[in-house]
C-alpha cells in the first residue's frame, strides 16, 4: 500500500488502539483522547513506515517545513502529547519507542479500520491530557482528583483558535464588555513582563503596552465600559493596584495587593463598577477588598482569616455576584457572594482551584482543577452544584470568557517544557541526554549514582532514575494517583513518596528503596504535611504542616512515631545541618538558621517563598537561587557572610520549588524552561 493511500484511510489499528485522524482522535479499551492536529501529523509519518525508525530530520522536513528550531521543541511536545494519549487510554504500552539521537519508531503493526464507534464512552472512561509545559503550576504537586463518576460527559472538542501568537508567553487574558478589546500580559524573555491591549476586530492589529516599561504587571481587568484597565503591579513582595486611563493616559494606584499569584487576583465588576482585588491580610493570610470606582469607597468582601487564601476571584456578567475560592493547604471550595453579602458554597467537596469564569449567561461557573493527576478545566452548575468537564484543552494559567455574538473560552496555551539541564562549573550549559519529557524535582543519590526525578516520558508522571550521561532513564516505582514530591535520604539509598488517592484528605506517605521492592506505607501521618527532607541521620522526617493553624516545621521520627514542633514563627521547608543547627525557609521568604538556645538568624535573604527548595546546604556555605528582573541568578554565600556569583541564567527559566541538585563534581542539575511560550487560544460556546 502506498504512503498516500495509507493516510487517507478513515481509520487505523495499532495494537488495541483506533487512529481517526479526521477527528483528530484516539480510541482506546480505557476511553478516547482528542490530539492538536500536529501530535496526528506525527503519528501519521510513523504509520507510514511501522517499525522503521523515523528520524527528527524527517518530522521537522515533513511537519514543520524544515524550521528546526521551531520543529524540534513541537516535535518533543507531539511525542509526549501520543505517548500520554495512548497510556491514558489502553494502558501502559509503548507504543512510540525512542531510538537515541535519531528519531523515533512505531511499535506496533498498523492495519486499516472502519470507525464502527458511534456514541462517545461513558464519562469514567473519558481521558484528559496536560498540554506540555505548565508554566505556573507543577503537575506532580497537584492535591486532589476529582471522582470520574460524577462527571458526565459534555466538553468541547473543537479545535481552538489562536487570539494572539507572539514570541515568548502571553497569558492572564482579560476582555472589554463587547469582546473586541483583549488584555493580557506578555512575558517576552526579556526585560519584565509588561500588560498589552490588542483589538481584535482588526486583523492584523499590533499589541499596544499599557503597563509602564519598568513595571512588572499582572491580572488586567477591564472597566464596564473598557476606558480603563486596572491591573497588579508587582515589585518583589510588594504589590500595588493601578487604574490606567486607556484614552488619558493617567492613571492611579489605589492600594496594595496580592502579587504571589498573576492569575485572577483582580476583577472589574461589569453591573456595579467595582474592582474586587486580593490583599495579604494582617492575619497572614489572603482576604478580598472592594474598589467602588464611582465613589472611591473600600468596603471588605470576604473575611480575614489567617489561614485561608481567598483568590482566584471573578464578578458574574450579569449582576454583583462575585465568585472566589477560599483555600487552606491548596484545597477548597468556591464561594458565591450577593450583592447584600450573603455567602453560599458552591462545590460539596473541597476541591484545588486556579481559575475562574462566569459563563456568559452567569448560569456556571467554570473553573480549572485537578482531575486523575491533571490540570483541566471544569464547569459547575451553579443551580445544583453538578460538576462536568467543559474541554478537553488542559492549563494552569488564567481562564476567560470572552462576550459577543458567539462567546469563547479563552486560555493560554503553553508549549514550552522543563527539561533537565546541566550547568558545568565553567558555567556552560547543556540538556541531558535521556531528558525529553516534562522532567521536575531533581535529587542525586550518592549510593546509587543517579539522578532521581518525575518525568512524564510514560505518558503519566512517575518516579525515574538515570545517571547523568545516560541516554537512558528507567522506573523506579509505579504511582497511582496524585504525587507529591519526593525527598531522597541522604545515604540516597531510600527515598520518600507523598501519594493522595481518590478520597483522601492527605498524603499518604510510602518509602521505597531502589531493589525493586514493594513501597512501604508510614501509617502514622494523617495529617495536612508537605515539603519533606530527611534528618541528618535518615531515622527521621522533616516537613512542614498546619496542624496549629499555621504553617509550621515538625519533625517525624520513622522508628517511634513521635512528631515534634520544630519552628514557632513559620516554616515551608527545613533541612538539618552540622551542629544540631536547623535551616529553615519562612513563609515570607529567606533562608533562617536555628541554633539551640540562640535567636533565628537570617542568613539568606534573597531566596524566594516560591523557590522555599531551590537551595543547597555545602561545605563552603549555601548555594541558593535569587531571582531578578534580568536573570535567574545562582550564587554561593559562605559562612563567612561573602557572596559569589555562580551562574547567570535566562530570567523565569528555572522552575519554583525545589528545582536543584548537586553532582560530585561540582556540576548542577536544573529543572529549566527551556524558553517559556504561550499562546492565548479559544473555543467557542454553545449559546443557550
Amino acid at each position: 500500500m502506498s504512503s498516500r493511500t495509507r493516510t487517507s484511510q478513515c481509520c487505523y489499528q495499532i495494537s488495541h488502539w483506533t487512529i481517526l485522524p479526521a477527528k483528530l482522535q484516539i480510541r482506546g479499551p480505557q476511553g478516547q483522547a482528542i490530539l492538536p492536529a500536529k501530535a496526528f501529523e506525527v503519528i501519521k509519518q510513523l504509520i507510514i513506515q511501522p517499525g522503521e525508525t523515523v528520524s527528527r530530520e524527517q518530522f521537522v522536513a515533513a511537519i514543520w517545513r524544515g524550521h528546526k528550531d521551531v520543529g524540534d521543541k513541537a516535535l518533543n511536545q507531539a511525542i509526549w502529547q501520543l505517548r500520554k494519549a495512548f497510556a491514558e487510554t489502553g494502558g501502559d504500552s509503548e507504543v512510540i519507542g525512542t531510538v537515541a539521537r535519531i528519531g523515533y519508531v512505531l511499535q506496533h503493526g498498523v492495519t486499516e479500520a472502519a470507525d464502527l464507534s458511534a456514541q462517545p464512552r461513558a464519562a469514567h472512561n473519558q481521558p484528559w491530557w496536560l498540554l506540555a509545559a505548565l508554566a505556573l503550576v507543577p503537575v506532580a504537586t497537584v492535591v486532589w482528583a476529582l471522582k470520574p463518576q460524577a462527571l458526565q460527559p459534555t466538553p468541547l472538542q473543537q479545535r481552538p483558535v489562536i487570539l494572539s501568537h507572539y514570541k515568548g508567553a502571553e497569558e492572564t487574558p482579560a476582555f472589554t464588555a463587547d469582546g473586541r478589546f483583549m488584555a493580557f500580559q506578555w512575558d517576552k524573555g526579556r526585560g519584565l513582563p509588561g500588560i498589552y491591549t490588542v483589538d481584535l476586530a482588526q486583523t492584523g492589529s499590533e499589541p499596544q503596552r499599557v503597563s509602564a516599561n519598568d513595571e512588572f504587571g499582572a491580572s488586567p481587568t477591564f472597566s464596564p465600559d473598557g476606558s480603563q484597565l486596572a491591573y497588579a503591579v508587582i515589585n518583589g513582595k510588594d504589590c500595588r493596584v493601578k487604574i490606567q486611563h486607556l484614552s488619558g493616559g493617567t492613571n492611579q494606584f489605589i492600594d496594595n495587593c496580592y502579587g504571589e499569584s498573576i492569575v485572577n487576583t483582580l476583577s472589574w465588576s461589569r453591573t456595579g463598577n467595582q474592582l474586587a482585588y486580593a490583599y495579604k491580610n494582617a492575619k497572614g493570610g489572603i482576604s478580598i477588598k472592594g474598589y467602588n470606582a464611582d465613589n472611591a469607597q473600600f468596603s471588605q468582601l470576604s473575611a480575614e482569616q489567617s489561614d485561608f487564601d481567598d483568590y482566584p476571584l471573578v464578578w458574574a456578567n450579569h449582576s454583583d455576584t462575585l465568585a472566589y475560592a477560599s483555600l487552606k493547604g491548596g484545597l477548597g471550595n468556591i464561594y458565591l457572594r450577593a450583592k447584600n453579602g450573603r455567602i453560599r458554597a458552591l462545590l460539596k467537596e473541597p476541591q484545588a482551584i486556579y481559575s475562574l469564569a462566569f459563563s456568559p449567561a452567569d448560569s456556571h461557573l467554570y473553573f480549572s482543577t485537578v482531575w486523575h493527576s491533571e490540570v483541566t478545566i471544569l464547569q459547575v452548575s451553579l443551580k445544583d452544584g453538578s460538576i462536568s468537564p467543559l474541554s478537553f484543552e488542559a492549563t494552569p494559567g488564567r481562564i476567560a470568557v470572552r462576550p459577543g455574538k458567539q462567546p469563547q473560552l479563552v486560555y493560554p496555551r503553553y508549549t514550552s517544557m522543563e527539561q533537565l539541564v546541566k550547568l558545568q562549573p565553567d558555567g556552560t550549559t547543556k540538556p541531558l541526554p535521556f531528558s525529553y519529557g516534562r522532567e521536575l524535582y531533581p535529587l542525586y543519590s550518592a549510593s546509587q549514582d543517579k539522578l532521581v526525578f518525575f518525568s512524564n516520558k510514560s505518558g503519566s508522571f512517575q518516579l525515574w532514575t538515570a545517571a547523568a550521561d545516560s541516554e537512558f532513564a528507567s522506573k523506579v516505582a509505579d504511582i497511582s494517583g496524585s504525587a507529591y514530591i519526593h525527598a531522597l535520604s541522604n545515604k540516597g539509598d531510600k527515598f520518600l513518596l507523598p501519594v493522595k488517592q481518590d478520597g483522601d484528605n492527605y498524603y499518604r506517605l510510602y518509602l521505597g528503596n531502589f531493589d525493586e521492592q514493594p513501597l512501604q506505607q508510614l501509617p502514622q501521618i494523617n495529617y495536612s504535611a508537605k515539603n519533606f527532607s530527611w534528618g541528618v541521620n535518615d531515622d527521621s522526617i522533616l516537613f512542614s504542616s498546619d496542624l496549629n493553624g499555621h504553617w509550621q516545621i515538625w519533625r517525624h521520627y520513622l522508628a517511634t512515631g513521635i512528631r515534634e514542633q520544630l519552628t514557632l514563627n513559620g516554616g515551608l521547608f527545613a533541612q538539618d545541618g552540622r551542629n544540631n543547627e536547623l535551616f529553615v525557609v519562612k513563609p515570607g521568604g529567606g533562608i533562617w538558621r536555628l541554633s539551640a538556645g540562640q535567636p533565628a538568624e537570617l542568613l539568606v535573604k534573597q531566596l524566594s517563598s516560591l523557590d522555599w527548595g531551590n537551595w543547597l546546604l555545602r561545605e563552603d556555605g549555601i548555594l541558593y537561587l535569587q531571582r531578578t528582573a534580568a536573570a535567574d541568578l545562582i550564587k554561593l554565600q559562605s559562612w563567612a557572610g561573602e557572596q559569589q556569583l555562580i551562574a547567570s541564567l535566562p530570567p523565569r527559566t528555572i522552575k519554583t520549588g525545589r528545582s536543584m541538585t548537586q553532582l560530585p563534581d561540582g556540576s548542577l542539575i536544573l529543572s529549566m524552561y527551556q524558553s517559556k511560550e504561550a499562546d492565548i487560544v479559544a473555543i467557542d460556546l454553545a449559546i443557550p
